[in-house]
């Protein structure tokens, strides 16, 4: 049965690459090394290269998600820029704090939490979820398989800035995040389109409430079951309100 093994310490290769000739070879070697599997069963998880790009130095950092999630990604790049900024200053006043709490303090402290709250979780989840619906009724533009290929595609596309502060501003005036407000608007739409009034939606959480989290390496996100319910009988105002409880 696979297994997460948390290692003490674990050395970094660095790859070196002098005289890169363009942006566009830089982009390749960083492309190659994104695009190379790990393998799972051994501690190398993270890859750094280093490039010099004509006297531009590029540094690329990759790791796999199972030991950093988007939020380390930011705790990285924050660490990387207040080393780099002590070390050019000739300081060392302004590095990060080596002995704060680690990812596994996390395990330690997360699996106390568990211990203790086990039995609460088990019991509201079977709650919540009592006859919840097995699927949602999208309007496909062709009967489902029976067997998951798992194929799949992404739609990017970006909100305009004027579009972004209406967001904001009518979260603003109803005392409410601007997630609760999109999350809202996507279950009106959502129901609209399935003709459903009931259906569970993954949403992706930082799980960062346990002490010292905020600033922690690791994967520490996780997926949560939302359970949308939309009526008819609420207006967008009041159905909006309904669901401040889920942020808490």
């Amino acid at each position: 049965v696979p297994y997460q093994d948390i290692v003490d310490t674990s050395k970094i290769k660095i790859t070196f690459h002098d005289n890169v000739q363009s942006r566009a070879q830089a982009l390749d070697i960083i492309n190659e090394a994104a695009k190379r599997p790990f393998e799972l069963d051994k501690a190398e998880l993270v890859r750094v290269t280093v490039i010099n790009e004509g006297g531009v130095v590029i540094l690329s950092i990759i790791a796999h998600h199972i030991i950093a999630d988007i939020t380390s990604v930011d705790v990285i790049a924050k660490d990387l820029i207040t080393t780099y900024s002590a070390l050019t200053n000739g300081s060392k006043g302004d590095s990060i704090d080596l002995g704060r709490a680690q990812f596994l303090d996390y395990i330690s402290l997360s699996a106390d939490s568990k211990i203790k709250t086990k039995s609460q979780d088990i019991s509201f989840w079977r709650e919540y979820l009592k006859d919840a619906p097995n699927e949602i009724t999208l309007p496909f533009d062709s009967p489902r398989g029976e067997s998951h290929s798992h194929n799949s595609k992404q739609l990017h596309f970006e909100l305009g800035k004027e579009h972004v502060n209406l967001v904001r501003n009518t979260a603003k005036s109803l005392s409410i995040t601007p997630f609760i407000l999109t999350y809202s608007v996507f279950n009106i739409v959502f129901a609209e389109l399935c003709q459903q009034n009931d259906f569970l939606i993954g949403v992706p959480n930082a799980n960062r409430h346990l002490p010292d989290s905020q600033d922690m390496v690791g994967f520490l996100a996780n997926t949560l079951v939302l359970r949308s319910k939309v009526t008819q009988e609420q207006d967008f105002e009041s159905y909006t309100l309904s669901l401040i409880h889920i942020s808490e």
